[in-house]
């Protein structure tokens, strides 16, 4: 088994796939959204890498992970699996994304739960999130305190997509099902993390920021300011910023941020 990546130098598999949220990636580690935008590439570059190395599990993880992202399940499945026997979290992670969304396999949320706890018992970040994600929806397993304890744990390792969601959390935000039994609503406390996110670059964070002045959720309403948060989301590709920065310029032209448009 080749994981220790102590002394190995960065590939062009590890520039395009390896995850900042992996333990085994080396170098600078990439998004889940670079890695979904350059998949083809990254796929190619990573055949190439086990090809040279066929036991380097981070290789393995990065193929599956690319091979996910252009809808080649079954092949992911196979690649992420090896990498899981061999102690690889991401790969146990990415296997309960494909269990949980279903793609390839039949939607199984017991068995996306098994190895998004296997993994987030190893330490990983991104299975933290979406155990908390998994806890949060609606449901007959549905429970938003063990959500928030597993958010909270990934933003307490800075993982960026743990902080963002324990401020949706307080905040009430995203696809969080009924709330009835979630007395936590804070927002003000939301807007703290919320902000922490989109300064450590996260657009859906910078988005949230933007409906927060819009609408004047634990902030004033400031169409200005709603304007320029949209236009920073937009800018990192948030869909929905763009659309709402469109809004806000047809309503209102004489916007700073509408003049730049």
């Amino acid at each position: 088994m080749q994981n220790d990546a102590g002394d190995a130098q960065a590939t062009e598999c590890d520039r395009l796939a390896g995850l900042k949220s992996d333990p085994d990636h080396v170098g600078d580690g990439v998004s889940v959204q670079d890695l979904a935008a350059n998949a083809t590439a990254a796929m190619a570059a990573c055949e190439q890498a086990l090809k040279a190395k066929p036991n380097a599990r981070r290789f393995m993880t990065n193929l599956g992970l690319a091979l996910s992202e252009l809808n080649r399940s079954v092949e992911a499945m196979s690649l992420l699996r090896l990498a899981a026997d061999m102690g690889s979290s991401t790969a146990m992670n990415g296997l309960g994304v494909l269990h949980a969304n279903g793609k390839g396999v039949p939607i199984d949320q017991r068995r996306a739960m098994v190895w998004f706890l296997k993994a987030a018992d190893l330490g990983n970040p991104r299975a933290m999130v979406n155990l908390g994600i998994t806890y949060s929806k609606r449901g007959p397993g549905k429970d938003m305190v063990r959500a928030m304890r597993w958010f909270r744990k990934a933003a307490d390792m800075g993982d960026r997509e743990g902080i963002l969601h324990v401020g949706l959390l307080y905040h009430g935000f995203g696809n969080f099902g009924d709330d009835e039994d979630w007395n936590e609503l804070d927002d003000k406390e939301a807007l703290k993390w919320i902000s922490k996110a989109a300064d450590m670059g996260s657009a859906e964070a910078m988005y949230h920021l933007g409906t927060a002045h819009l609408f004047g959720h634990g902030v004033k309403k400031s169409d200005a300011e709603a304007a320029s948060w949209f236009k920073r989301a937009a800018d990192a590709g948030h869909e929905s910023a763009k659309s709402w920065l469109e809004s806000l310029c047809a309503w209102n032209e004489g916007l700073t941020e509408c003049k730049r448009q």
